[in-house]
């Protein structure tokens, strides 16, 4: 390959390089094990990108083993996004070792095949899945057009112009990479994240989640901020009678209706077990007391349970740890007085104010 073309490759490619070898960094503090191979990958790509801007003019074979380091770790890269059978992996690992070998040569129209047949069948694996893995496939496709450039520029006999297409497709392969791992960070990071907040079975925000969003709101909002508390009546004899395959599918049904009924004017949470609780922002007592009223006759209708629920307003002279507490204990006393009711803590209030 022409030594301007390859050096001026190897330039612009270096920072891309640092840039990929960091977000690889960022992917294996995220998940650890399952990244350790493709950070070990980029280190020794990163490498070879640095030995190939001082080497390239004494060694034909340094450019051709950096761009084959750069196939090696898309292939690896591959694993993550689509399945694999353990003999499509062993035909791929076998081809690489192949190739590799081949790169030691001074034979480039045979390092330029091997080049196209390991990319065209790391193509072929992504079958079906092109337009879901279209960042990654567009890499692989530029990896092959860069092997078959460095065909055509040894039947040509060292033509410029083919060089510096190879070099520019070689600088695409870099931003096609960069741009496929930015989004697989930024993917595992948001997932990390909502798994945080989210109880994985019911879909809901969970107790500690729930608890932040109280405090938040009973500190910003300009309305009056209620918690409803629910427990669903007799969910321990569900379990045993009906299995728990059956209970989580109707803790999931619960939850969804009550997601349902609170998501215009606030959230829901999975509190623990079978309590569900929602967080109401409003200034009309009757928007919570028929929302609660709406949650039991629904559930009773729809699901083979009911709930006892409680509700409780937030003021300025509690915090949202009390709050909660007393929407727990409006709920009790719906449990412990025949199920199946709504009850109002500042109700269960004013008759203790009566008697």
């Amino acid at each position: 390959m022409s030594g301007i073309s390859l050096g001026t490759g190897f330039l612009f490619s270096i920072p891309v390089v640092l840039i990929i070898s960091y977000l690889t960094f960022q992917l294996y503090q995220v998940r650890r094990k399952p990244y350790l191979p493709l950070l070990i990958i980029s280190t020794v790509w990163m490498f070879f990108q640095f030995i190939g801007i001082t080497l390239y003019a004494f060694s034909d074979s340094s450019w051709k083993i950096s761009l084959f380091v750069t196939l090696i770790f898309l292939v690896m890269l591959s694993h993550f996004y689509w399945e694999q059978k353990n003999i499509e992996r062993y035909i791929g690992y076998g081809l690489l070792i192949v190739g590799f070998c081949i790169s030691f040569t001074p034979f480039n129209i045979f390092y330029g095949l091997m080049g196209v047949v390991i990319s065209g069948y790391l193509l072929y694996q992504a079958k079906g899945n092109y337009q879901h893995l279209r960042k990654l496939c567009t890499t692989a496709g530029l990896l092959l057009l860069t092997y078959i450039e460095i065909i055509l520029y040894s039947v040509f006999e060292g033509s410029v112009l083919i060089a510096i297409m190879a070099v520019m497709t070689y600088v695409g392969i870099h931003i096609a990479l960069f741009m496929t791992l930015q989004d697989r960070l930024v993917r595992l990071l948001i997932n990390s994240y909502h798994a945080s907040i989210v109880d994985q079975l019911t879909g809901l925000y969970n107790k500690k989640e729930f608890r932040k969003r109280v405090a938040k709101l009973m500190e910003e909002a300009e309305e009056s901020v209620y918690v409803i508390f629910c427990d669903i009546d007799n969910f321990k004899t569900v379990n045993s009678t009906l299995g728990h395959v059956k209970a989580d599918e109707i803790l999931k049904k619960v939850s969804h209706i009550i997601r349902d009924e609170v998501t215009e004017v606030g959230i829901a949470a999975r509190y623990g077990g079978e309590e569900i609780v929602a967080l109401v922002e409003t200034d009309s007592p009757n928007v919570v007391k028929d929302i609660s009223e709406t949650i039991l006759k629904r559930v009773s209708t729809e699901t083979e349970v009911t709930l006892s629920i409680g509700y409780a307003r937030g003021t300025e002279d509690i915090t949202e740890e009390e709050l909660i507490i007393n929407a727990n204990q409006a709920m009790f006393t719906s449990k412990t007085t025949g199920k199946n009711r709504v009850t109002s803590y500042q109700g269960l209030k004013s008759d203790v104010l009566m008697i």
